[in-house]
């Protein structure tokens, strides 16, 4: 009630920043929540059916059977300068850092069949493996969710967002994580305070020789995946308990349980002056 009444008093790119923020907190609230309606059979099958590749472009610098795993992104959406700076340029830069520190992992991209040639070129000869998929128009977020079907695999893989950029840190929890007994990964993050599983931070490891998550693709088409924050809600819902049995191995924590409290704490005090302050303003 506070924030809608606050949302009254802000005009121009104010109430744009209000919107963004407002939206990132509902979508935060709703994956938290595990929010995911099921389907009907009709829509089940139209699921699956978009979670199957149209086809698959192998590239012939990897010989799959010796790969070391998989670093699976999702590409998709309308195609402009902002996309390209903040997700194409990001992801040919992870294809660099990749094939340099990670060297027998094979990188993989979902990306969508609406997304020009040219840049699919530009991907597959940067290193990048592409399985085409059909973008639903109706299911704008789903694609979102692409990059898991990797897990269905014999494979270790990992999960990472196309504009993450890949570090030394990550690669050596990665690393440390392949020599432990643990089958599944995660990167300890904020998030990790409201949702258990940061869905461009994870991953999972074959024991012996089988399907990572052999029904991922079932368990996401029985879903409405279309809205942003989807693919967390599914993790939380479908592949955490998994976590919780089989054992995972998680990144050193950036900060302990408390001050991640106190932070948060802080920023909502720091959110509320902020609103506060803006309203005065305006109104003096």
């Amino acid at each position: 009630m506070y924030l809608k009444k606050c949302k009254e008093n802000f005009t121009g790119e104010d109430k744009n920043l209000f919107e963004r923020i407002s939206f990132r907190t509902k979508s935060l609230i709703k994956r938290s929540k595990q929010n995911l309606d099921i389907v009907d059979i009709k829509d089940f099958y139209i699921n699956i059916n978009n979670f199957t590749p149209l086809y698959i472009i192998k590239n012939p610098l990897y010989n799959y059977q010796s790969i070391s795993g998989i670093i699976s992104y999702s590409l998709f959406g309308k195609v402009n300068n902002n996309w390209k700076k903040g997700l194409l340029e990001p992801l040919l830069l992870n294809c660099n850092k990749i094939k340099t520190f990670l060297p027998n992992w094979l990188i993989r991209i979902y990306i969508s069949s609406n997304i020009d040639d040219s840049i699919k070129k530009q991907l597959f000869l940067s290193g990048a493996e592409l399985y085409v998929m059909k973008e639903n128009n109706n299911n704008f977020w789903q694609g979102l969710l692409w990059r898991f079907l990797v897990a269905e695999e014999n494979k270790t893989f990992i999960i990472s967002d196309a504009d993450s950029i890949i570090n030394l840190k990550t690669i050596n929890k990665i690393n440390y994580w392949q020599k432990s007994n643990k089958k599944f990964f995660r990167i300890a993050t904020l998030h990790n305070f409201f949702i258990p599983i940061n869905a461009g931070n994870w991953g999972g490891k074959s024991i012996n020789n089988k399907p990572v998550i052999p029904n991922i693709k079932t368990k996401m088409a029985k879903y409405n995946t279309n809205w942003f924050g989807s693919d967390e809600a599914f993790l939380s819902k479908e592949i955490w308990p998994s976590f919780i049995k089989e054992g995972y191995y998680e990144g050193s924590p950036l900060l302990s349980k408390s001050k991640i409290i106190i932070i948060i704490i802080l920023f909502f005090i720091l959110i509320i002056l902020v609103i506060t302050i803006i309203i005065l303003l305006k109104y003096n």
